[in-house]
């Protein structure tokens, strides 16, 4: 075995310890370096009732970074479903918005208006904002948060 599926194992059998043992704060402690990609990773070798639990006790910003990494075949818009409107609030306003958006794009219509009940309605309007374009699109690509950076520094 590679040392990557080695890692992915220790890795997993940690997390399904911590899960199983109910121990939130050393399951923060275990996952606060790993990189959102590895954690999407490993959300996808869980069943959907542990990616449920790991997602719910995850920080706000790390479960954004998760969700926004996992493929769509793994439907991280059902997850969100899945948990507390306020829980879901926290995680989508953690996302950046062109990330809310192809998450939240994969659900059905009725599916997208619970998700986007939960968030706050300005945040809310730009997320369905992008949603109107099509997801291979520059609409649909692009985020609406900018950076500009004064000349005179």
């Amino acid at each position: 075995m590679s040392d990557k599926t080695d890692q992915m194992e220790q890795a997993l059998d940690q997390v399904l310890g911590l899960l199983e043992a109910r121990d939130y704060e050393g399951l923060r402690a275990a996952l606060e370096s790993v990189h959102p990609s590895d954690m999407a990773d490993l959300v996808e070798h869980l069943e959907d009732e542990e990616r449920l639990s790991l997602v719910q006790h995850l920080p706000p910003d790390l479960a954004a970074d998760t969700l926004a990494e996992m493929e769509d075949v793994e439907r991280p818009g059902e997850l969100l479903l899945q948990l507390e409107p306020e829980r879901t609030a926290e995680i989508v306003r953690e996302m950046a918005d062109d990330d809310a958006a192809d998450v939240i794009g994969e659900l059905e219509p009725a599916q997208q208006a619970r998700v986007l009940a939960a968030v706050a309605d300005e945040e809310a309007a730009e997320i369905e904002e992008l949603l109107t374009y099509p997801e291979e699109s520059a609409g649909g690509l692009m985020t609406r948060e900018v950076l500009s950076v004064s000349t005179r520094l």
